[in-house]
């Protein structure tokens, strides 16, 4: 799954929760904070996935000056997926 999601931009951090750990308080399925990121790769990359696991996968993608903003401003979407239960793909991010 990270091969495919480093194909989509420059990811710096990419979490799962949601359908993917079979907990079903998550925000989201799938969070991505990145610049660059294709939509028309990541909407490709969501009908892939979507088709593995049987079930339509709740996204959130942002660039990663929104993310930090949103993060340093106490967003309450951005905390509750970080305080949520989830899985830490990949990060590049020095504060999360």
């Amino acid at each position: 799954m990270l091969r495919r999601l480093m194909k989509i931009g420059r990811i710096r951090l990419a979490l799962i929760g949601g359908v993917f750990l079979n907990t079903a308080n998550s925000r989201v399925d799938l969070f991505l904070v990145g610049d660059d990121i294709s939509r028309k790769k990541l909407m490709t990359f969501l009908a892939d996935m979507e088709a593995e696991v049987g079930k339509e996968i709740e996204y959130a993608a942002m660039e990663t000056k929104e993310f930090d903003y949103r993060f340093h401003m106490f967003d309450r979407f951005v905390r509750d997926i970080l305080e949520k239960p989830h899985e830490k793909l990949l990060n590049k991010l020095k504060f999360v």
